[in-house]
């Protein structure tokens, strides 16, 4: 066996790096096979800022269970694996619905419940949360496959401040205050349908680390013209993070007396995609707030994620819809 050891860094722990990791190992895994598993000794960590890995901001443990996708599961990558996924937990999966989502859960499975009971779910619109499983359990999965190859895969929480190329073309990987948590996944122990797995921070972490490969999956930056807005008191930068959305609550309700309780609170949103519409759902949900707000939507191309159509072009707004939610809103 190559005594060199390969360290490889994956920055971000979403969709993205959960599929890299795994097309990882699966290699790694067939090389061991056509060569009597002499394979180079390898060590992976995955780095993300927050501790609930593989669901990231789209599809984890903050979205709420009647977000849907914007793509039917045939356009839904990987798109065999996980349909067959769907189809294997499919009876747990609508119980979750059932008890997590409501009354817009209920329409949603009165909906498709023929299309359900005959296994046809090509062209459904699942609630997103059901791709943060299917993640989670890719992620478990694949540290299961890396554990039979004696390759260690650390889930490191920390933030990553920067990068830097060495001279000898290895990279060193910058934390935040120079250290971070290692979290330990496991299955979940009591009868809960969903989730099935949990993430416990573990022993801290001190120190930068060292890569000869770095994975890059940490989505969507902001565009540097809006360096300005992002350093003002009034940005929000993410929804997602814990309690978010209390967070954005308390921003209206105080800038709402600031206002001396007469005039509504501008809530400006850069983009018209996923974001926006869930934080409409959020918002019209919250009595607290859902009267004292008037919503802006900026966006460049003017079209939303919302009611994707089967062929895979996105439409434009459906003035009608987004009129008729400011309206409840403003109202």
């Amino acid at each position: 066996m190559n005594s060199t050891l390969i360290q490889t860094i994956f920055i971000g722990g979403g969709v993205g790096n959960t599929i890299a990791v795994s097309k990882l190992i699966d290699a790694l895994f067939e090389l061991s096979l056509s060569q009597n598993d002499l394979i180079p000794q390898q060590k992976i960590v995955i780095i993300d800022r927050y501790r609930y890995f593989a669901g990231g901001v789209p599809w984890g443990k903050e979205t709420h269970p009647t977000s849907f996708f914007n793509n039917p599961t045939r356009l839904t990558e990987p798109q065999q694996e996980f349909k067959t996924w769907l189809l294997n937990n499919l009876e747990n999966l609508l119980n979750y619905v059932k008890e997590m989502s409501g009354k817009v859960g209920k329409n949603w499975l009165d909906n498709n419940r023929v299309n359900l009971c005959n296994g046809n779910i090509d062209e459904i619109y699942f609630p997103r949360r059901f791709y943060g499983f299917f993640l989670e359990d890719k992620l478990y999965k694949t540290l299961q496959k890396a554990r039979d190859l004696n390759i260690p895969v650390i889930l490191l929480e920390a933030l990553v401040e920067r990068v830097t190329l060495n001279k000898n073309d290895s990279k060193t990987v910058l934390l935040k205050d120079n250290m971070g948590y290692q979290v330990i996944m496991q299955p979940v122990m009591d009868d809960s349908l969903y989730p099935q797995y949990e993430f416990h921070g573990q022993d801290p972490f001190y120190g930068n680390l060292q890569a000869d490969n770095i994975c890059l999956g940490i989505g969507a930056l902001p565009p540097p013209q809006f360096s300005e807005i992002q350093n003002s008191d009034g940005y929000i930068p993410n929804f997602y993070e814990d309690s978010g959305i209390e967070h954005l609550k308390r921003v209206i309700l105080s800038t709402f007396q600031q206002k001396n309780n007469l005039e509504k609170v501008r809530l400006t949103f850069l983009g018209s995609g996923a974001g926006l519409l869930e934080m409409l759902l959020e918002i019209d949900s919250n009595l607290e707030i859902r009267n004292r707000v008037k919503i802006i939507s900026i966006s460049h191309q003017g079209k939303s994620r919302n009611a994707a159509i089967l062929s895979g072009k996105m439409p434009p707004y459906k003035t009608q819809f987004l009129k008729k939610k400011l309206l409840l809103l403003n109202n």
